[in-house]
């Protein structure tokens, strides 16, 4: 189930990325051209700016992603930070 699910996520992360790479900065972009955004023609800063950006956003989109597969798989850590104050709890009381 993590594997198809982790599949799932991959393969709709890289049609996205795909599409903005090769369609929107090569093939769409004399078509984006007409639009103006902030003074430039919309297909030169896509490609120049906006694909980084969507970049960006893919690694943050894949992060919440696959934390939420996780927690719904059981594969979620505890914090570290929690699991250190618990540890030395405990061995405070040891001592």
């Amino acid at each position: 189930m993590y594997w198809n699910a982790n599949k799932r996520v991959l393969y709709t992360l890289l049609t996205v990325w795909a599409f903005v790479t090769f369609g929107c900065g090569i093939l769409l972009a004399d078509w984006l051209d007409r639009f103006q955004f902030f003074g430039f023609p919309l297909g030169f800063w896509f490609t120049q700016q906006g694909a980084m950006i969507f970049y960006v956003a893919l690694i943050f989109i894949y992060h919440f992603w696959m934390k939420k597969i996780e927690r719904y798989c059981g594969f979620i850590e505890q914090d570290p930070v929690k699991l250190t104050k618990q540890l030395l709890r405990e061995n405070d009381k040891g001592a």
